[in-house]
């Protein structure tokens, strides 16, 4: 047993999705947030899965849902693992963090806020520097999709008749 962990108490999974959508001059996008507890900062688009929702299925429908935008998912760019506590009894949480690389395929970016975004917007990396965010750690991820950094394959991720 983690020593970290407390006593009897299972520990609950979570899977989020975070979508990199890069376009093709070089900028990515993000969405203004509209939840009190981070409004006004911005993000790339995500969420929580669903159940019975694939990584990649949750990604197109927070991309749609956040940023008003059909996007096609091109594979895992990065799989973050961690765990934490939640509340005064400290209930455990192993939270998985897919960090999914995607292209635009059509629409047009948010510009009406709903409860999901106030608005979504395309910015160079230099320029999300510059922008309040909600996780400063997203520009890394952002670092890697302008690099050209290797990512997992789609079609090598997801689920296949064998």
């Amino acid at each position: 047993m983690n020593a970290h962990m407390p006593p009897n108490q299972a520990i609950v999974t979570a899977h989020a999705v975070i979508v990199v959508v890069a376009l093709a001059d070089g900028r990515f996008v993000l969405v203004e947030e509209a939840k009190a507890a981070c409004r006004g900062q911005w993000s790339l688009p995500g969420g929580m899965l669903e159940a019975g929702e694939s990584v990649f299925a949750a990604g197109v429908r927070e991309a749609a849902e956040e940023a008003g935008v059909a996007v096609e998912p091109l594979g895992l760019l990065r799989l973050e693992h961690f765990r934490y506590a939640v509340g005064a009894g400290g209930r455990p949480v192993e939270k998985f963090r897919h960090i999914l690389l995607a292209r635009l395929v059509s629409g047009a970016l948010k510009t009406v806020p709903d409860a999901e975004s106030l608005a979504a917007r395309a910015f160079s990396l230099d320029e999300a520097a510059a922008l309040p965010l909600r996780e400063p750690g997203c520009l890394d991820w952002l670092r890697l999709a302008r690099d050209g950094a290797p990512f997992l394959p789609a079609e090598r991720y997801a689920f296949r008749v064998v």
